[in-house]
């Protein structure tokens, strides 16, 4: 239970991490906590489970700058796989949700699936979770939305299906400021009547920055404070680069969690650092690797736990949260996402009109992995592997090339663990990348 519970505190500093907009209901797929850490879980809206997501595709992103998922895959350190697929309407909502889990041998076993269903303004209004029962679908819960006069999702409805009908379960209630952002989050559960059960409250500064955030508990009486986090932002670009979470004592605050940021230069974070407070100073705990296409999008993550030596690969919790509003949340040691660009046909485009440096795959790689990039023009061109602390390591390309799209296989047997860095450059264009090498 030490373990559930420490996941458990990770997950409300985790929510207060993101951004107010794209906090979106969690269904859970897999549930093998305790009754009341799930529910607190659950209204953190983040759970220690296998697998949790939440979708949210009405943020008014131009179908040219937005990507379709096609399918994502998450695996366990301990051999455990699950997978989803996803289906959308013509207006690039996801209307299909479709979970598989590792059968026998490289085969995928049907578990359950998520249908979403949207009004005429494309406002998700029902989203309903089945499972399958060897088969059939079977009923098992579902969230129903409703909004105010701004349209601004201000409650939600989860019920469980039992014994033929629905039961309410828990209720979500929003309040915003005048700049819409996601200042209140009242979570109320069902017990003969809505009672209360959390509050989580965020600050806001300079319009839209959080600069701090409080989780409450209700007592039966009155609100108990029970975790909070303030953040810090670098003064040169206002990313995130840190936050401290505490716990209330009763008395006071004490130091739990201090996460580390690395961006890029488009905000991304590349790593997530965690260290725990040990009483007297703060120690190593889990760190997150994270890369991106061109358009900001999750490629995929890992995580690796630290042993008091050194760091080694190993379940935990990743979020994982996109431009368009998806948001995805695992207990796992990696996730790759394969996307298809919405609105584009399968068909190969022959002549290219851009430059174009893809995210190797995969990524982390063990030995091999695949780079591909595409040039508009001829040109000499170079492809180099450089480490940390700037060394080339090896030079994959190093030609004059007509225009085209190119595939490189890089063989790193020789190379340890660890993070590099791939460069293209041309006559007039020069992009980089990071690859992960994990043996």
């Amino acid at each position: 239970m030490k373990t559930f519970f420490l996941v458990f505190l990770v997950s409300i500093f985790n929510i207060a991490q993101v951004r107010s907009t794209y906090i979106t209901p969690i269904y859970s797929v897999q549930n093998e906590l305790d009754k009341s850490i799930t529910k607190h879980l659950l209204a953190s809206q983040f759970q220690n489970i296998y697998l949790t997501y939440a979708v949210n595709n009405s943020l008014g992103k131009n179908n040219a700058e937005r990507q379709r998922m096609d399918s994502l895959i998450s695996n366990s350190i301990t051999g455990g796989k699950l997978k989803m697929e996803f289906e959308y309407d013509n207006n690039d909502n996801i209307i299909e949700q479709l979970l598989l889990g590792s059968g026998v041998g490289s085969g995928w076993v049907l578990s359950g699936k998520t249908e979403y269903y949207f009004d005429n303004n494309q406002k998700l209004i029902l989203e309903l979770h089945l499972d399958w029962n060897g088969s059939s679908w079977d009923s098992v819960s579902r969230f129903e939305y409703f909004y105010n006069t701004q349209e601004q999702l201000n409650q939600f409805v989860y019920q469980n299906y039992t014994a033929n009908k629905w039961e309410n379960y828990l209720r979500y209630s929003y309040t915003y400021d005048v700049y819409e952002n996601r200042v209140n989050s009242l979570t109320e559960e069902w017990l003969n009547g809505w009672q209360n059960l959390h509050l989580f409250t965020a600050y806001f500064s300079s319009g839209v920055r959080m600069d701090s955030s409080l989780f409450q508990m209700w007592n039966s009486t009155y609100w108990e404070n029970y975790a909070r986090a303030t953040f810090y932002y670098s003064n040169q670009t206002q990313f995130l680069e840190s936050f401290i979470g505490q716990l209330w004592t009763g008395v006071s605050w004490i130091n739990d969690l201090n996460r580390k940021i690395t961006n890029d230069q488009n905000g991304n974070q590349l790593l997530q650092l965690d260290l725990v407070w040990n009483g007297n100073d703060w120690e190593n705990s889990i760190r997150r690797f994270f890369t991106y296409d061109d358009l900001n999008y999750t490629l995929t993550a890992y995580c690796e736990l630290w042993n008091g030596i050194q760091w080694y690969p190993e379940d935990g919790d990743i979020l994982i949260e996109n431009p368009d509003g998806f948001s995805a949340g695992f207990l796992m040691h990696d996730v790759y996402i394969y996307y298809k660009t919405a609105g584009v046909d399968d068909e190969v485009i022959s002549m290219p009109d851009n430059y174009i440096l893809c995210q190797n795959y995969p990524n982390p790689f063990n030995s091999t992995t695949t780079i591909k990039y595409t040039i508009p023009y001829s040109s000499k061109v170079t492809l180099k592997v450089f480490d940390l602390l700037g060394n080339q390591i090896a030079k994959l390309v190093d030609d004059y090339q007509d225009s085209g799209s190119y595939e490189i296989n890089f063989q790193a047997n020789v190379l340890s663990s660890g993070i590099y860095f791939y460069q293209l450059q041309t006559d007039n264009y020069i992009a980089a990348k990071k690859l992960i090498l994990l043996k």
